[in-house]
């Protein structure tokens, strides 16, 4: 987790402010993904946002993957997605809802999607999750569109990472795929298991490929293509 920013929003979430020693980003949305474990890997959650259009009539932003958390526990994930909503300002997670307890068990859980009525209940928050910002910033579970589809996911990675450009890593997260030896993206991690951060992100952005201003995904990549990254960075 990146914890040398403070993002900021608003009730009405129109828009996020990240803050760093670089000066300030501005995010129109904020989204995650979520990743359910699948014993021996472990389970994840990633934050992507959508910066603003550069041109006022773009009808879509550059996306970044911001930052990334693995859990062993389904208490430490959600925990840590609890941290990443109020860190990033985030209003959805995708995740597969096939696994219905989980899913379920996230859509109601409390201090994510809802907070108690106590009167204590700040002070409470405040002490458990250092990131806390305010009651009313909750955030949806949602359906993973294409969950059962992973090579689907993958394409969609590959193809804005490598293709069309409208997905960067920021460089921290970039620094822990090449320790984790995640990258580059091929379509072995089918036959092997798609790493948890990659599984997570491949939800956010099956959910993104909905919206009719994405470009949809091309067919017959070179997998072997390089990716340019970007200088994007936070800390």
């Amino acid at each position: 987790m990146n914890t040398k920013i403070e993002a900021s929003s608003s009730p009405s979430r129109a828009a996020i402010t990240i803050r760093t020693k670089h000066g300030l980003r501005h995010f129109r949305r904020m989204w995650g993904g979520i990743a359910w474990p699948l014993i021996p890997a472990p389970s994840a959650v990633c934050i992507v946002g959508e910066e603003p259009p550069k041109d006022k009539n773009a009808e879509y932003g550059q996306l970044i993957l911001l930052d990334q958390e693995t859990a062993q526990t389904i208490g430490e994930l959600l925990s840590k997605t609890i941290d990443l909503k109020d860190l990033y300002c985030v209003t959805h997670f995708h995740a597969d809802s096939r696994n219905q307890m989980l899913f379920e068990k996230f859509q109601k859980a409390n201090g994510l999607t809802r907070y108690e009525s106590d009167i204590n209940e700040r002070i409470r928050w405040e002490t458990i999750f250092p990131y806390f910002k305010e009651t009313w910033m909750t955030a949806g579970i949602q359906e993973a569109p294409q969950a059962d589809n992973p090579e689907y996911g993958l394409q969609l990675i590959h193809d804005w990472l490598y293709g069309e450009g409208m997905l960067k890593i920021e460089r921290a997260v970039k620094t822990e795929f090449d320790e984790q030896k995640i990258l580059p993206i091929t379509k072995d991690m089918i036959k092997t298991g798609l790493p948890p951060v990659i599984e997570a992100l491949r939800h956010v952005l099956a959910a993104y490929s909905r919206k009719p201003f994405y470009p949809k995904p091309r067919q017959g990549v070179n997998y072997t293509q390089a990716a340019e990254w970007s200088p994007f960075d936070m800390l």
